[in-house]
């Protein structure tokens, strides 16, 4: 991701990465907006993904996931500790690979 990314060394990329929750907790704070809050997010989001494009231009499918394979089951909501709700997604392979 780094090489891909343009990003001159793994600190800038996961800078990049964290961006986004960053700028948005900190504009909250010190303007007390929501919407200003979730504009700086959108606006550290739409910088990351100029990386992220030149990410996906460099890469290559690497496999496919066939879901016919897999075995989906969803439980929830359940409420979290936090008094969120939360919805567990597991998925198991139901057939054997050599």
């Amino acid at each position: 991701m780094v090489e891909w990314g343009a990003f001159p060394d793994r600190s800038s990329a996961v800078r990049a990465f964290v961006a986004p929750a960053f700028e948005m907790c900190f504009v909250a704070m010190t303007t007390k907006s929501k919407m200003k809050a979730i504009g700086a997010r959108m606006q550290a989001e739409a910088d990351l993904m100029i990386a992220i494009n030149k990410i996906l231009k460099k890469a290559e499918v690497q496999d496919v996931i066939s879901f016919e394979d897999l075995d989906v089951s969803v439980t929830g909501p359940k409420k979290t500790s936090m008094g969120r709700r939360a919805v567990t997604l597991s998925m198991e392979a139901h057939k054997e690979y050599e």
